[in-house]
């Protein structure tokens, strides 16, 4: 589980591939998610997603960064 923070915080990225989660171009964060694009356009978020906001295939909310519909690893 996850806390809210006020502060950067560290990231784990052990669930996606290494290809996937290597030359991350950017970050962004909402007030209940955060989502990073890569060098390739691949999108993985995490937070809230009680409507499945997060463009993934399940919901519910994901603590750890998860691929975007139509994104492979």
């Amino acid at each position: 589980r996850t806390a809210s923070s006020s502060v950067p915080v560290y990231v784990h990225l052990l669930n996606l591939s290494s290809q996937f989660s290597r030359n991350i171009k950017e970050v962004s964060s909402g007030m209940d998610y955060s989502c990073f694009i890569n060098d390739k356009k691949g999108v993985a978020c995490w937070g809230k997603n009680n409507w499945g906001q997060l463009g993934t295939t399940q919901t519910g909310n994901q603590y750890i960064p998860t691929i975007a519909i139509g994104d492979s690893p």
